[in-house]
């Protein structure tokens, strides 16, 4: 949260509902992350919240911010990211 604190705190009291009905989803093996976009219709913005899981195996936030559209079309061009609903 640290490395974007605008979006944070813009966009911290969604975060049950990107986690609960995100539009896309992605699995990093890579990063050991699960991340859920969700795009908000009134701004039209993106938000991705990656959520891992400690070695206790307790879930966490890892981060949160906006990407933008390119991001977004980049990650489901590639296969990286999946339409959720």
């Amino acid at each position: 949260m640290n490395e974007h604190p605008v979006d944070f705190r813009r966009f911290f009291t969604y975060i049950p509902l990107i986690l609960q009905e995100p539009h896309f989803m992605s699995v990093r093996p890579s990063t050991g992350s699960i991340e859920y976009v969700r795009v908000f219709d009134e701004s039209r913005q993106a938000v991705l919240v990656a959520v891992r899981a400690s070695r206790s195996g307790v879930l966490y936030i890892r981060s949160l911010y906006a990407i933008s559209w390119g991001k977004l079309s980049s990650y489901l061009g590639s296969g990286v990211m999946k339409t959720y609903r």
